[in-house]
């Protein structure tokens, strides 16, 4: 196993690990280590050659004995074998984290794989597990697709928050024109900006604090969560900043409407206004339910100048997209009546197009449709 010493004395006052497992969760922890600060990084991966070009002073190469450090060749087992069998080093790394930021790309075989593994050995030290995945773009196939999908649901059982985004929703955000890396930085700064403002919250007193208790009381078993961030500059700063916060078109199925739980930072340098933390926070509240448990803290950032960044993070979400086989129930056919087919989503009433059910994701409708084409 290759492995970069920690200094123990960080241990001390570092309670924030930000942990990017695979080469999509590695590509990205590289990105934020551009601009984040108050936490610890660590990259951790299968593959030699991909981990020493991620960009983080803690690296830590795991499953050497069984790929050889020539990664996991997209086989999730193997993530799993290669996690299990160092798990005593990652234990090692995060030691004494209260929080840890956990991002991934799932779908292959390092991030898939051993991501659950990795949540499972900090949530057993105490720590609090956010985890942010991605999962494939349809064309890269049904067999990824399944892939992530197993690895989502192993996940979401080891984590505390889970935010999922699809690479499929980068499309509905992208024009013609956009790279390929100016779509993952989408993603990228969506992921940094969120952690920046949380560990920001925890590590920095504000004019309305928030301490870990506020936090954890959001986030500890917040299940199926979005994380939106909102800028906004002029006279309207403050709602345009909200507005975009609460809309997140990257989070497939996600209504925030849902939500049980919600944690909301407004930044702004010295001339951040009263009026403007309350227009801010009317605006976020109507866009939730009356009952929800709302924590808002604001803090003072020079570095914005005439901005206000507001960093919304929604918890306890129902998302209608999910596909879990407790949402689906067997229908019961009337005697002189059709038999119905069945729902994903039990009583409720589906969405019919041209046909289809556009409730169920895109790439199982083609399944269907092949499948049916083969049985005729």
């Amino acid at each position: 196993m290759l492995k970069i010493k920690v200094d123990e004395g960080l241990d001390k006052f570092v309670k924030i690990k930000v942990v990017g497992v695979g080469g999509a969760g590695c590509n990205a922890l590289g990105r934020m280590a551009e601009s984040l600060s108050g936490a610890d990084l660590i990259g951790i991966n299968t593959d030699s050659q991909a981990l020493a070009n991620c960009n983080v002073p803690i690296k830590v190469q795991i499953g050497l004995r069984i790929t050889g450090g020539s990664g996991c060749g997209g086989d999730p087992q193997k993530g799993k074998f290669s996690a299990n069998e160092d798990k005593e080093e990652i234990a090692k790394l995060l030691k004494g984290a209260k929080v840890c930021f956990l991002t991934t790309g799932l779908g292959g075989g390092t991030g898939t794989g051993a991501s659950p593994i990795v949540a499972r050995i900090a949530r057993e030290q105490g720590a609090l597990i956010v985890a942010v995945v991605t999962t494939p773009f349809a064309f890269e196939g049904v067999k990824r697709m399944n892939q992530a999908e197993e690895g989502l649901s192993e996940l979401r059982e080891n984590s505390d928050t889970l935010i999922h985004i699809p690479n499929e929703k980068l499309f509905e955000v992208a024009d013609k024109k956009t790279t390929i890396l100016d779509a993952f930085r989408k993603i990228d700064g969506i992921l940094c900006q969120g952690v920046s403002s949380i560990v920001t919250l925890i590590t920095q007193p504000g004019v309305i604090n928030l301490d870990f208790a506020d936090i954890r009381a959001v986030m500890e078993n917040g299940g199926e969560s979005m994380m939106g961030v909102g800028r906004g500059k002029g006279p309207e700063r403050a709602v345009s900043a909200a507005k975009e916060a609460v809309t997140n078109h990257l989070l497939e199925g996600i209504e925030i409407s849902s939500a049980k739980n919600v944690l909301v930072s407004i930044a702004g340098s010295s001339d951040l206004g009263l009026h403007e933390v309350k227009d801010a926070a009317r605006t976020i509240n109507s866009a939730l339910s009356p009952m929800v448990n709302s924590i808002f803290g604001a803090v003072i950032d020079q570095s914005l100048d005439d901005e206000i960044k507001i960093t919304v993070i929604a918890t306890g979400l129902f998302n209608k997209k999910e596909m879990s086989p407790s949402l689906q129930k067997k229908s019961h056919s009337r005697k002189g009546k059709k038999e119905k087919e069945p729902s994903l989503f039990g009583d409720v009433e589906t969405t019919i197009i041209d046909g289809e059910d556009r409730d169920i994701p895109a790439y199982l409708r083609k399944r269907q449709k092949e499948k049916k084409t083969e049985e005729g």
